[in-house]
């Protein structure tokens, strides 16, 4: 999503994850695996 120039200290990539989870709703679909990043869990269908 971003390039080699962005900055790293910017909280863009935070801001844009917290977005994503509000606008999503629950069960939480996107989950924190600290050190490593990000990631889409599976959601059960009903």
């Amino acid at each position: 999503m971003w390039d080699e120039n962005a900055d790293p200290f910017s909280n863009t990539v935070t801001v844009t994850i917290s977005r994503l989870r509000r606008k999503l709703g629950s069960p939480p679909v996107i989950t924190t695996t600290p050190g490593v990043g990000y990631r889409i869990a599976d959601v059960p269908t009903v």
